[in-house]
């Protein structure tokens, strides 16, 4: 399924040619937008094999992402995935594809998104004592929690911090203890996203916080990732390469 993001790729000036790509049910071309765009549609295996720099950036929810990894490894172009949640088989899928191509995934194509993983998991190296807390916020028609975003930056606490584990939310008596990760979820009203990190300790306390006002900057993202991917050798990348 091809959202807001992929239209938003699809419509920038940087991008010089585009096609919408069906795989299975995994991508579905909207043929009321074909017209719009800057090439056509078609299906994985119509793009030539060695399509130069051909980058596939996949924004797609449900099945088939296993599908598009292995056509792009076949048909030998890049990968840019975006989905915010994927399975083993999904990771697996990718991970063989990256043997082959250069493969990117993120849950999250926000340059500043990836730089508060960074910087909160770099702050929780340095501040060992610290109790760390997430806070997303979100719309109210988000269906999700917690989001992609937040399930990112939890990965990046859990690399600088061994061992610690994810508590969601917290309600009755018991005390809170040194290797949890609060995690919280609020929504409501029309926040297109918040997420902070707390690191506090006693007397003192740090917030990083991201503050997103326009979508647009999840395809500025994803595009950027693409122009990086199309100069890299094969093998399996995050934002955090692109980021250096």
């Amino acid at each position: 399924r091809m959202g807001r993001t992929g239209r938003e790729c699809l419509e920038s000036p940087f991008t010089r040619k585009a096609a919408v790509v069906a795989s299975e049910d995994a991508l579905r071309p909207l043929k009321d937008l074909v017209s719009t765009w800057k090439g056509g549609e078609m299906a994985l295996g119509e793009i030539p094999k060695g399509a130069g720099k051909a980058v596939v950036l996949d924004f797609a929810a449900g099945p088939g992402l296993g599908a598009l990894a292995k056509a792009a490894a076949v048909q030998g172009y890049a990968l840019v995935s975006a989905r915010t949640g994927i399975s083993a088989d999904d990771e697996k899928a990718l991970r063989d594809a990256s043997k082959t191509v250069a493969v990117l995934h993120s849950r999250n194509m926000s340059v500043g998104a990836n730089l508060l993983a960074g910087l909160a998991a770099q702050a929780a190296v340095r501040m060992p004592l610290a109790h760390l807390e997430i806070v997303e916020t979100h719309h109210a028609r988000k269906v999700d929690a917690p989001s992609g975003t937040a399930l990112m930056i939890l990965e990046a606490l859990q690399q600088a911090r061994k061992g610690a584990q994810p508590v969601h939310g917290r309600e009755g008596s018991a005390s809170r203890q040194p290797t949890e990760i609060g995690m919280h979820a609020l929504r409501g009203g029309d926040v297109v996203w918040d997420h902070t990190v707390h690191l506090m300790m006693d007397g003192e306390r740090i917030e990083i916080t991201h503050r997103a006002s326009d979508r647009r900057i999840f395809a500025r993202g994803a595009l950027a990732a693409a122009r990086f991917l199309s100069s890299q050798p094969p093998g399996f990348y995050t934002m955090a390469d692109l980021l250096g």
